[in-house]
């Protein structure tokens, strides 16, 4: 049996008007429950964190976003959970 650490983002500031941000989590979330807005990442392994945050970049997404995702990365979660 394995355990997880979750962090979770209250997004929905970064969420407003169909953002960038949004888009991204619709296109790319790992598992995601759009009705609850709701969107999980995976960011425990640093080299898939750091290839995730390349994307995000790419795709045009926030600092806020991105950074939200690199602290929870950085701070030994298993899964980023982004929510409004």
């Amino acid at each position: 049996m394995n355990f997880i650490i979750a962090a979770e983002v209250d997004a929905t500031e970064m969420f407003g008007d169909e953002s960038v941000d949004w888009q991204y989590c619709m296109a790319h979330a790992t598992f995601s429950h759009t009705n609850a807005c709701e969107f999980m990442f995976h960011c425990a392994e640093q080299a898939y964190a750091e290839s995730k945050q390349r994307d995000m970049k790419a795709a045009g997404c926030s600092a806020e976003f991105m950074a939200a995702y690199r602290e929870a990365a950085e701070s030994g979660a298993t899964w980023v959970i982004f929510y409004a």
